[in-house]
């Protein structure tokens, strides 16, 4: 009896326990004008080179250690010289920008704040050094790191958002406390089903146009997720419990339950409760990619044509040399003497730092 006893006692302790470390979950809006800091600093697509050299030499010591280093900053060399001609593709893509303003569109909502207030900074430095200016640092904001990237291997082109939501202290000594409340990685992901062929000639055949318009959709989709994942029904689904599930899209399957699919896409949920994740899935087809983008520059040709054959209708026969107008006539890549079109002239944009995996929320102290 006296065990019995004390085993209620200790699952009574126990649960009592539970309880009051339990983090109080975030409010419904997370605030009526809440702070949103938008951290920039991405000039260009970035290529993820996973850790797995470095990681395994520092399990053999000091010299395991240094090879390791070596041999990943080789990798990473070799990657940053075979991405090149993708980013010469996107020079004139403007990803902060488009991220900005999709931002600015979607953040008022339900879930989030109905008058957000969004501050963009342009680097990390410039987040950094509003922390500093204590004065105009917000106490309560969520902070969005926005990326686009391709990994090593060349088969998935990715739109990320970092997301945290934080609670800021000021203590005596000036230093601030910064206690996360949630962490969350929002990834867009756009693998090439022709893996066999997976390298970056083929996203580079793909094209500037067809390659814009896929990062615009996992700017819109990426964003879109974190509105839906902080919304009423986002909630109420990551109370749920997720065990041994898969979905399958396109011929691919990935770990989890499908929120939102079609055809074409789905949303997958992983994890439970705060450790809950969703992630987008859009297979392609280089060939299929290739076919969307050379489909508008047929279309103008054939337009082109048929205003040639009016033109001869209507100066009637021999007015037009054979040769001298015609679809051959327009390039599609540069105009006049061989220069580039002024839509195509280089245009600087900016740089994101590295994502984090989405972890249990936890404390730190900055400065």
């Amino acid at each position: 009896m006296m065990l019995r006893r004390l085993g209620v006692a200790a699952v009574a302790a126990a649960l009592s326990f539970s309880v009051a470390a339990k983090k109080p979950e975030l409010p419904m809006p997370l605030a009526d004008d809440l702070a949103v800091e938008v951290v920039l600093g991405q000039h260009e697509l970035a290529v993820d080179v996973p850790e797995t050299a470095s990681s395994m030499g520092m399990q053999f010591g000091l010299v395991g250690a240094l090879v390791g280093s070596a041999v990943q900053n080789a990798q990473v060399k070799k990657a940053e010289e075979r991405i090149v001609p993708i980013r010469d593709h996107l020079l004139g893509y403007r990803f902060n920008e488009r991220i900005e303003a999709v931002l600015r569109t979607e953040l008022p909502s339900e879930g989030i704040s109905p008058n957000p207030s969004i501050r963009v900074m342009q680097t990390p430095w410039d987040a950094v050094e509003a922390r500093n200016g204590l004065g105009d640092m917000p106490l309560y904001a969520m902070v969005i790191v926005p990326r686009y990237s391709m990994d090593s291997g060349f088969g998935t082109l990715s739109v990320m958002l970092n997301v945290q939501v934080v609670d800021r202290t000021i203590k005596s000594n000036g230093k601030v406390k910064t206690k996360r409340r949630l962490v969350r990685d929002y990834a867009y992901r756009f693998p090439l089903l022709d893996t066999v062929d997976a390298g970056p000639q083929v996203w580079a055949r793909i094209g500037p146009e067809r390659l814009a318009q896929l990062l615009d959709r996992g700017i819109e989709q990426s964003v879109e997720m974190l509105v839906h994942d902080l919304s009423e029904a986002g909630r109420t689904e990551q109370r749920q419990v997720i065990r041994g599930e898969r979905v399958h899209v396109k011929g691919l399957s990935y770990p989890g339950r499908a929120m939102r699919q079609t055809e074409d896409h789905v949303w997958v949920r992983t994890g439970n409760g705060r450790m809950s994740k969703l992630s987008g899935y859009q297979p392609i087809s280089a060939d299929v990619a290739m076919a969307q983008a050379v489909a508008p520059m047929e279309e103008a040709a054939s337009v082109v044509s048929e205003s040639v054959a009016a033109d001869e209708s209507a100066l009637g026969p021999g007015k037009i040399e054979s040769g001298a107008v015609g679809t051959e006539a327009v390039d599609t890549e540069t105009v006049g003497g061989g220069e580039p079109a002024a839509d195509t002239v280089p245009v600087p944009v900016d740089e994101a730092p590295v994502d984090a995996e989405a972890v249990a929320p936890a404390e730190s102290t900055e400065g």
